[in-house]
């Protein structure tokens, strides 16, 4: 017979689309009959829609256990911008190392600070990309994620057709997929994450219609 179902990982946005992984395993009886049915299933969260996603605030670390996480969820705020503001650019920082290539694997040393940026920043990203960008620091170690600056294509209609998701919680998993405009020039609130192991995946897309300057993230060993 199979064992109830657990969580594998669960939902961690306020609003938007994501799913959750739920499993189980088969006890094998004595007459060594097969379960029918999966062993593992993807469901859907029951999350709102969103606005466009402009702002995530949330700083998580490795203690946080998964009913923490429900209980604080990711919190997703709209209209950063004033009315009549521009979006302050971030400059690179030419003390610390760049990375801006699709494909690239970073490794960091222990307290290393690396930039990641989309390719051609801070002039526009082409168009019909899709990049990735692996960063790994060294055992037992975990890796903070500052997101500096982000101009990607949003819709009125909740979506990204432009976005830089991390995969900072699980490689395999989904993870947050930002777009629409931040800048850490504009607001004294923070978007921040840290690693639950010693990588994280980022993933940049863009479809082919509308471009625009990108994003500046900060990756750092602790």
């Amino acid at each position: 017979v199979w064992t109830p179902w657990y969580i594998a990982s669960g939902c961690f946005l306020q609003c938007g689309t994501e799913y959750f992984e739920r499993k189980r395993f088969c006890q094998v009886g004595s007459r060594g009959d097969n379960c029918e049915g999966p062993e593992t299933e993807f469901k859907l969260c029951p999350n709102p829609e969103c606005n466009n996603i402009t702002e995530f605030n949330a700083t998580m670390n490795s203690s946080d256990n998964f009913m923490k996480i429900l209980a604080n969820p990711i919190q997703v705020q709209t209209n950063l911008l004033e009315s009549g503001k521009n979006l302050g650019m971030v400059n690179i920082d030419s003390s610390l190392k760049v990375s801006n290539k699709c494909g690239d694997v970073i490794n960091l040393d222990l307290n290393e600070t690396v930039q990641i940026t989309s390719p051609g920043y801070p002039e526009k990203y082409e168009l019909g990309l899709e990049c990735s960008y692996l960063v790994k620091s060294e055992n037992n170690s975990r890796i903070r994620v500052n997101v500096e600056y982000i101009s990607l294509e949003s819709t009125s209609l909740n979506a990204c057709p432009d976005s830089v998701e991390i995969r900072y919680y699980a490689l395999g998993q989904p993870g947050l997929r930002l777009c629409g405009n931040y800048s850490k020039m504009n607001t004294t609130k923070t978007i921040e994450y840290q690693s639950e192991t010693n990588s994280v995946l980022f993933i940049f897309r863009s479809d082919w219609i509308n471009r625009s300057n990108g994003f500046l993230i900060k990756v750092a060993s602790v």
